[in-house]
């Protein structure tokens, strides 16, 4: 009897994805609401192949976490998704996250474990945020290790069943991936936001969570290592410019509606969006090309992902600023896509360290420019 990760490879894709796209788009209303989780989105990611798809063609994926050569596949993936509906895109690009950290730090074993799960319709993440009451390893033996703190920012707490999560042990942090994970020890309560509501992000409480040592992945302080760490930003990157994309979609087809691309104002406005978008997908396609190539040294590939996310970040801006304008009060109220892709990228956007990353970035350029 075969185990799951004998299965046969993936061939490309086995479904449409045109077509699962579009079923995503349609759903994406339903899903935006407090503490919701796109349920049914990740069924069909399972279903059609795309929880497996990163894994190494020997267990049974098309290789995209492992292969450079398929990098385009993976980076069209996740910005179709991130365009679909950028709540799924967040969680599913945490999905790949942890599969890359599993074949970049687990055993053999580990990785054919993990493998056999994901086969399973197990939806991974990685969970590292912490707050006052961090996750730590409490204790360990030989069989166990037992943790306390509750972890934060969880994105599918409560819904995802094979998160990563890094919990400190001593002076540097572990990764571990739960099993039996209990939902009534994830709180979404607080997890109130104008957009990205859908990706149920909240806290999961690990007192006296006690996991096989089997589990415990790499060795402490691989989190952080690079150029994983570092380098892999450019997968939510990549769902971002999607996103990006995905909006000008939906404002330009609110136009086609009313019948207004015949205004000379709303062509030169739309030319304008159309650079915004091409250069924003330029940005996350060069940053996967050099956080994947590994030509680059740990610093300077720092600053070429930075600088990939500072531009897209402010290609973002502008393309909702400019269709906030063009498209009218019509556009920006419920059950406009429109709306709620404003709020969701908005959202998105924020994350962690934008000063820290400008500042790093100017200072290279005034060290290096001659």
């Amino acid at each position: 009897m075969r185990t799951m990760h004998q299965r046969q490879p993936i061939e490309r894709y086995d479904f449409d994805l045109a077509n699962l796209l579009t079923r995503i788009r349609e759903r994406a209303a339903d899903n935006d609401a407090l503490g919701a989780f796109p349920a049914k989105d990740v069924a069909e990611l399972d279903f059609c192949g795309l929880l497996a798809a990163p894994l190494p063609v020997a267990l049974g994926g098309c290789g995209w976490a492992d292969d450079p050569s398929k990098l385009d596949e993976l980076f069209n993936v996740l910005v179709d998704i991130g365009a679909a509906n950028l709540s799924l895109g967040r969680l599913y690009e945490g999905h790949v996250n942890a599969i890359k950290l599993v074949i970049a730090y687990g055993n053999r074993a580990q990785q054919i474990a993990f493998a056999d799960e994901v086969h399973a319709g197990h939806m991974s993440g990685v969970w590292n945020a912490d707050g006052d009451d961090g996750a730590i390893v409490a204790d360990t033996n030989d069989r166990f290790v037992t943790l306390a703190g509750r972890k934060i920012w969880s994105s599918g707490a409560g819904h995802i069943s094979r998160p990563i999560i890094t919990a400190r042990s001593g002076s540097n942090a572990v990764m571990i991936i739960l099993d039996d994970v209990d939902a009534d020890r994830a709180d979404c309560s607080a997890w109130q936001p104008t957009g990205m509501r859908a990706t149920a992000t909240g806290t999961f409480d690990l007192t006296a969570k006690r996991i096989s040592t089997d589990r415990v992945i790499g060795s402490p302080g691989d989190y952080l290592r690079h150029p994983v760490f570092a380098g892999g930003a450019w997968r939510y990157l990549a769902v971002q410019a999607g996103a990006v994309r995905g909006l000008a979609t939906a404002a330009a087809e609110h136009l086609r509606q009313r019948d207004r691309v015949g205004d000379t104002a709303q062509q030169l406005r739309f030319g304008t969006i159309a650079i915004h978008v091409e250069a924003a997908l330029m940005w996350a396609q060069q940053a996967a090309q050099v956080a994947e190539t590994g030509t680059l040294t740990e610093t300077k590939l720092k600053i070429a992902i930075w600088k990939a996310r500072l531009a897209i970040e402010r290609h973002a801006l502008d393309v909702m600023e400019l269709i906030t304008r063009g498209i009218g009060l019509n556009g920006l109220i419920v059950p406009s896509p429109i709306e709620r892709m404003l709020r969701d990228l908005g959202t998105y956007l924020r994350q962690p360290g934008p000063d820290h990353h400008q500042q790093s970035v100017g200072t290279d350029f005034l060290l290096s420019a001659s």
